[in-house]
């Protein structure tokens, strides 16, 4: 959602949450996903989607997974 010199700040969708981490010190790791995976969404009612993964297309550090949605 927004980050800054210290703070990170994340929207966790699944339990519909705003949390704060320290930017240097953050637990979180950056997932990528290759063709073939499959992605759950889940909406803060809890009904989600998946996505098949096909195609990964990058630019600079920003990844966009092409899929079908089931």
């Amino acid at each position: 959602m927004a980050l800054d010199m210290r703070i990170i700040t994340l929207f966790f969708p699944a339990t519909c949450e705003n949390l704060l981490y320290a930017r240097n010190h953050s637990p979180i790791t950056r997932v990528i996903f290759n063709p073939g995976d499959t992605i759950c969404s889940h909406v803060c009612s809890h009904e989600g989607w998946q996505l098949i993964v096909e195609e990964v297309k990058t630019d600079h550090v920003l990844l966009t997974y092409i899929g079908i949605r089931d």
